[in-house]
């Protein structure tokens, strides 16, 4: 699994902004996201949440179209427009703004 960063006051947060990034792709390529079209689109509070929903959706033959960690945005939910329209959150809020984009495009939004 992804390691736990502890962020001082002293750190350089771009440098671990990156270093997250790369943990992101490696998990991306871990799992088979985005392959063979379709999919659902996975949003989650942190890097450990989405890495452990992924693996159990991969194990289970879920196709995951696309993935995001924090609070669902509109642009989030553009990404489940393309796929099976179901976009999975676990522990994030959504926004307004999101909810009625995803109510116009007939997106299920199944919050946990």
């Amino acid at each position: 699994g992804t390691s736990i960063q502890v962020i001082r006051p002293s750190d350089d947060v771009e440098l671990l902004k990156k270093y997250v990034m790369k943990q992101m792709e490696n998990l991306e390529s871990r799992i088979s996201v985005g392959k063979g079209g379709g999919g659902v689109h996975v949003q989650a509070s942190t890097l450990g949440s989405l890495e452990a929903l992924l693996e159990f959706l991969n194990e289970n033959g879920v196709a995951v179209a696309s993935f995001g960690i924090g609070q669902i945005n509109v642009k989030d939910v553009k990404r489940a427009d393309g796929g099976q329209k179901l976009l999975l959150a676990f522990d994030v809020k959504v926004t307004r703004q999101a909810m009625h984009y995803a109510d116009s495009k007939g997106i299920e939004i199944i919050q946990s």
